[in-house]
């Protein structure tokens, strides 16, 4: 009988610490990280890191500061395309650089293929490699492979879109 008791127990503890963490992840599907994205506009710095000899090293580049908006063509759509604006300082007042974009989630990934000629960039949802919030949107961004991108984002509901915009 204490087998038995045993057995249940852990079986018990099992079941609730696997419910426990499922908990954490249901946010983690592409119609909920869809309408998050496109629900504000994303401010704040690009990080650029670059691996050598197995291990990720700071580039010697300096942050970006970026800002960037996505848009679906409607509420259930898990792809659409955005704008990333990227600036020479943190006032965010003279753009450096700026490029459309398409974005798709696929599986377990986001991906953003730019029309402006940079390099698409990808994270994977499953796996923590990023988390965004009604307020946050941050992790990390790959590109070819040896190259990535730490971003932290606010949100950032911009009123000068249109200035920047051409």
């Amino acid at each position: 009988m204490k087998k038995v008791l045993v057995y249940l127990t852990i079986m018990v503890a099992a079941v609730v610490m696997n419910s426990c963490g499922s908990d954490d992840n249901d946010w983690k599907t592409a119609p909920n990280i869809a309408k998050m994205l496109c629900a504000n506009d994303w401010r704040g710095i690009n990080h650029f890191q670059y691996r050598q000899l197995g291990e990720w090293r700071n580039s010697n580049t300096g942050d970006v500061n970026v800002v960037m908006r996505f848009k679906r063509d409607n509420e259930n759509a898990t792809s659409g395309t955005g704008v990333q604006l990227e600036f020479t300082n943190g006032y965010m007042e003279t753009v450096s650089q700026q490029s459309e974009f398409i974005w798709t989630l696929s599986g377990s990934q986001l991906r953003i293929d730019y029309k402006a000629g940079w390099n698409s960039v990808y994270t994977t949802y499953n796996n923590n490699e990023f988390n965004i919030s009604n307020t946050n949107f941050h992790g990390l961004f790959y590109t070819s492979g040896d190259h990535r991108i730490e971003f932290n984002y606010n949100s950032s509901n911009s009123k000068e879109w249109d200035k920047f915009i051409k």
